[in-house]
């Protein structure tokens, strides 16, 4: 069982990142950090800036990590948490 507010607690630390979502109408991007998390109210908010994030995780059945081979030559490896 993962905890997904330690998890996100956890990205706090990553710096800049691109939060991505996406459905079969639209790709949405947005650059910024993780911050300002809160755990009130059954709901994990993270409100700093340009992202903002909002997970129910009693609505949560799954969370993984996923990593990519880097594209080309001296590049890293693109890394991600679905």
């Amino acid at each position: 069982r993962v905890e997904i507010a330690a998890l996100l607690r956890a990205a706090e630390d990553l710096g800049e990142v691109m939060a991505l979502t996406r459905n079969e109408l639209v790709v949405h991007e947005v650059i910024g950090t993780y911050t300002g998390l809160s755990t009130e109210g059954g709901a994990i908010v993270l409100h700093g800036g340009a992202i903002d994030l909002r997970l129910f995780p009693s609505k949560v059945a799954h969370v993984f990590a996923v990593e990519e081979p880097a594209r080309a030559e001296g590049s890293l490896p693109a890394r991600s948490v679905q």
